[in-house]
């Protein structure tokens, strides 16, 4: 899979995404502790541990990624190349919901 890392948001992205923030106005900082694991988003969203987990791997498999600040990031990550625990980026969570909305239906 190709890197998004460093990527800039173009005009045809950005009707495709989620984006937050631009380059001129960024959005709020958020820190490593932020990020949530599958156990806090099954209680953040009112699912298993288990659904939290499977839709996470899945939306790391498919690359799904949103615009934050002017570029592309990955909505779920690992935040150590070592660890098999991936997180769900802080600000995905609406990107984290539409997907968990089309799982329901």
């Amino acid at each position: 899979m190709k890197s998004v890392l460093g990527r800039n948001i173009t005009t045809e992205n950005a009707t495709k995404l989620h984006v937050y923030g631009s380059v001129d106005k960024p959005v709020t900082t958020y820190s490593k502790s932020d990020f949530l694991t599958p156990t806090m988003v099954g209680k953040k969203y009112g699912i298993t541990t288990e659904e939290a987990k499977k839709l996470m791997q899945t939306l790391m498999r498919n690359g799904v990624v949103f615009g934050l600040n002017g570029h592309i990031k990955e909505a779920v990550v690992r935040l150590k190349k070592t660890s098999n625990t991936i997180y769900l980026h802080p600000m995905a969570t609406e990107v984290f919901q539409e997907y968990l909305n089309k799982k329901v239906k």
